[in-house]
């Protein structure tokens, strides 16, 4: 069983309140088991006002209302596509058809091709696995001599939507310890659901302490969070460089910048997890690894020619903040 969200003041109880001698915990809660989050999906435990009693009451709120959300879909690769026939050559089309362009410009060009792909596979697996089934079936219950390829056929069929089905929800759970077994998606779909309810983010305190609930107001709290963070402070740093003493010698240097090779390239490119997450340009460790033979030479001549001149695209400043919840509950920004 895991808690239920709870939204609002993080205390249920108190004890001799308005001295200094104060004390409040959180006392109260719901939890639930899986089978009752697949149920109420948006479930979360709101903390009210209590004008008399030293508990305040929590109210459950089953199905709320959701804030109203108008984001653009933008491109995410699955790595369940690659058990998709034709995938593969469709990948391998679209990089020659582009074969001119950059690498950036050309993977640009690719995702686009996999949208267009994505339309009419693997659109809706659960959707395709329950059509399966009912044709299995079907087939069974009308099985003759001929009859059994057919049998045969769609038994494979959908030993592939379940692995692809299984893969999907993997890649969502970020459970990276799994390595091998039997096809565990009612697993993975727990652990996608409550990595969602852990990082939905219903309201911050801003800088003077106001609580904002509005997308709107949400947005600008974190982004003038990361603003201030980021942006360039003016210091003097030559103080702190003058007493450092070289630690780098001649050999370690001549190490340091020789060459580099296709092969440290590759140990790189899979030493990650094939289902970490993306890019903001859509692309997963995945994509590399399945496409290594396709797409490595492209990789290696034009990254070697961004380290030998010291220039980088623009766009590879350009990166996802992955906010991890500190403790059992978060308020502002800092909480992150």
């Amino acid at each position: 069983m895991s808690n239920v969200p709870f939204d609002g003041y993080p205390f249920t109880w108190f004890k001799s309140l308005g001295t200094p001698r104060v004390v409040e915990e959180r006392l109260d809660r719901a939890l639930a088991i899986n089978l009752w989050f697949n149920m109420f999906p948006n479930a979360s435990l709101e903390n009210l006002v209590a004008p008399a009693s030293d508990h305040y009451p929590i109210w459950l709120q089953c199905s709320p209302k959701p804030r109203p959300t108008h984001h653009k879909r933008h491109f995410l690769y699955e790595n369940a596509w690659h058990l998709e026939p034709g995938f593969k050559d469709l990948v391998t089309n679209s990089w020659q058809v582009h074969a001119t362009n950059t690498i950036i410009p050309k993977l640009s060009s690719c995702a686009e091709d996999m949208s267009v792909w994505r339309k009419t596979h693997c659109h809706n697996l659960k959707r395709d696995i329950d059509n399966c089934r009912k044709q299995m079936q079907d087939a069974r219950l009308q099985a003759s001599g001929e009859d059994q390829t057919r049998i045969f056929e769609l038994r494979k069929h959908m030993q592939r939507l379940l692995t692809q089905d299984n893969a999907y929800w993997r890649q969502r759970a970020k459970t990276h310890w799994y390595k091998d077994g039997n096809k565990n998606s009612k697993f993975f779909h727990a652990s996608s659901t409550a990595r969602k309810k852990v990082n939905r983010i219903t309201s911050l305190d801003d800088d003077v302490g106001n609580k904002v609930t509005s997308e709107q107001g949400l947005q600008e709290v974190a982004r003038n969070y990361f603003v201030n963070i980021f942006q360039q402070q003016d210091s003097d740093i030559s103080s702190v460089i003058d007493v450092i003493n070289p630690s780098i010698s001649v050999n370690d240097n001549a190490m340091l910048t020789t060459l580099f090779t296709k092969a440290e390239f590759r140990d790189a490119t899979f030493s990650m997890h094939p289902d970490k997450c993306p890019d903001p340009d859509g692309y997963s460790p995945g994509f590399y690894q399945h496409f290594w033979n396709l797409c490595s030479d492209d990789i290696f001549k034009e990254c070697c020619g961004w380290l030998d001149t010291g220039q980088f695209p623009s766009d590879l400043n350009i990166t996802n903040i992955a906010l991890i919840p500190k403790g059992s509950t978060q308020v502002s920004m800092k909480d992150w």
